[in-house]
């Protein structure tokens, strides 16, 4: 079932972000498209913050320079987060 699901959805993972923002799938190899849809990007947004464990630390140093916030403006705390395990099975 599992395989499934994501098989019907592995385009939409392909390139998830670049889908959000309103590029059908059927575009993701059509460098015309996707360039357009950036530039629609650029225009419409001045900052776009990225949820990821890798990038939201960055995010909130370029959203506390462009709205001239301090450190502790942007201060966050971790509650509730929620740790990945795995069970093995012998």
């Amino acid at each position: 079932m599992m395989v499934m699901i994501m098989n019907m959805c592995s385009h939409i993972f392909r390139n998830s972000m670049m889908y959000v923002f309103g590029l059908k799938p059927s575009e993701f190899d059509n460098t015309d498209a996707v360039n357009k849809k950036l530039s629609e990007i650029k225009q419409d947004f001045d900052l776009i913050m990225v949820n990821d464990k890798d990038y939201f630390n960055k995010s909130l140093i370029l959203l506390k320079e462009k709205l001239g916030l301090s450190y502790e403006d942007i201060a966050v705390l971790a509650v509730n987060k929620q740790v990945c395990s795995f069970l093995s099975v012998s």
